[in-house]
């Protein structure tokens, strides 16, 4: 499954925007790896970055005023990508994965990564990450260079021995806390690198792509897809399509409650589920009377999944969220079949 969804700077989720499914051959090719790189791109699994960004294209279209920026991580480092550029009206932002050849050559940097590391510096930088491993975060401190190359397409691409300028954002960690390995960054983009202003714009974005890493642990952790045992496509892909959605309405839900946390929750839940999510996890046996603001029902949402809300503790993540909805749906059930709007006979 290659999925594309559409972030705002403030990360907030507006949905999936292209999908792709299919499935891999039984048998492995013996083809060597210099066979592979000389296939055309449509015959690789990554010709899929290609077709998602096209259809960005395609989207783009339809919202002339907005702008659009594809990132990917490195398995988006694909020459054919930055050359369609030209004719798609959408920005990329890429993790460099292969150490290209740029031109002019000379003798000191021939090659993109010694290019970039010559490069000017423009600045520093500080800003706080997420480990995937346990979800602690750590503030990274990193140098910022920057610079405009040419490069080439290789031999075996869709479009051979032709070339396109790129920019590429470095950014490299110091004071690098002990028993931790550096961050390094080699980021390819359409986007301007004039200013450190530019630059930081550019990190700023590109620090949105951890919300796919999200949005996947929702899907497969939270709704648990890989434990299911449909046997067939046919059955497997509308249950893929309905988790996904409840994969972005939770995802929604959570980065809304921090952008507009003072409006108010009715927007987004039921009554009976925002009187009875009230109660559940207050333990206050007098219902609300009106709709809490959105920020709160998060709260409550979040309480039902465990989590205490002290001061010093993180704001939820979307892990305890995701347990709050599932009991918060029970708790909304019952209150219809027994609350005390429930009909009779």
């Amino acid at each position: 499954m290659h999925t594309t969804i559409a972030i705002t700077p403030d990360r907030l989720h507006l949905g999936v925007v292209d999908q792709k499914l299919w499935a891999r051959a039984k048998q492995k090719t013996t083809r060597s790896s210099k066979e592979r790189e000389r296939m055309m791109l449509d015959e690789k699994e990554s010709y899929r970055w290609l077709e998602a960004y096209r259809n960005c294209g395609e989207l783009a279209k339809e919202c002339p005023n907005t702008q659009f920026v594809y990132i990917t991580d490195r398995e988006g480092d694909i020459f054919e990508l930055f050359y369609e550029k030209e004719k798609v009206n959408v920005d990329y932002l890429i993790r460099s994965k292969h150490n290209r050849t740029v031109y002019p050559q000379d003798e000191k940097s021939n090659k993109l990564f010694q290019a970039i590391e010559n490069s000017k510096k423009l600045g520093e930088i500080s800003f706080e990450i997420i480990k995937r491993e346990d979800g602690t975060k750590r503030r990274v401190h990193q140098t910022i260079q920057a610079g405009t190359f040419e490069i080439k397409s290789r031999y075996g691409a869709d479009i051979p021995h032709q070339k396109t300028k790129i920019n590429v954002v470095y950014l490299k960690e110091f004071n690098t806390p002990e028993g931790e390995e550096p961050i390094i960054w080699r980021l390819l983009t359409s986007l301007p690198i004039s200013t450190q202003e530019d630059v930081e714009t550019i990190i700023r974005y590109y620090l949105c792509r951890w919300e796919i890493e999200v949005f996947f642990k929702t899907f497969k952790s939270g709704c648990k897809v890989e434990e299911k045992s449909l046997r067939s496509a046919d059955r497997l892909y509308p249950l893929f399509n309905l988790f996904l959605i409840i994969a972005w309405r939770v995802n929604f839900l959570l980065h809304m409650s921090r952008i507009t946390p003072d409006v108010s929750c009715a927007y987004y839940f039921e009554e009976s589920e925002w009187k009875a999510g009230y109660m559940a996890a207050t333990r206050n046996k007098v219902p609300l009377t009106s709709p809490p603001t959105l920020s709160e029902m998060m709260g409550y949402i979040a309480k039902l999944g465990g989590h205490i809300g002290k001061k010093k503790d993180l704001p939820p993540g979307i892990k305890v969220i995701w347990i709050g909805i599932c009991k918060l749906h029970n708790y909304a059930d019952a209150w219809d079949l027994f609350g005390p709007g429930a009909k009779t006979k």
